[in-house]
């Protein structure tokens, strides 16, 4: 039997695309989600900002791969602004993790 993960990986990419978001505006040099659902276990995870432009390619190709286009386009738009504001490193940022909680329905 094999398991369909892709609801759980719209989720989780969904939560971490908007996490980065919040921690670019909040200038911080990491992500700390709390309490993000896979397969029914809780998880905490922390990126570090040197991680999330991997994280954002990961995310891209798998909304690629089930033909999101416009999430596609999300990924790659903070992709680049992190690139072309030289975000890609851990230095000259505030060293507070942005805590961003995952709320469940």
């Amino acid at each position: 039997m094999k398991l369909d993960l892709t609801n759980d990986k719209i989720r989780v990419f969904n939560t971490l695309i908007s996490g980065i978001e919040t921690a670019i505006d909040q200038k911080s040099a990491r992500l700390f989600v709390k309490g993000l659902v896979v397969l029914g276990d809780k998880l905490d995870v922390l990126a570090e900002r040197s991680e999330w432009p991997m994280v954002l390619k990961k995310a891209q190709d798998f909304f690629e791969s089930i033909e999101d286009y416009e999430k596609c386009a999300k990924c790659k738009s903070l992709a680049d602004f992190i690139k072309n504001n030289n975000l890609d490193t851990d230095a000259n940022e505030s060293e507070e993790a942005i805590d961003f909680n995952q709320e469940n329905d």
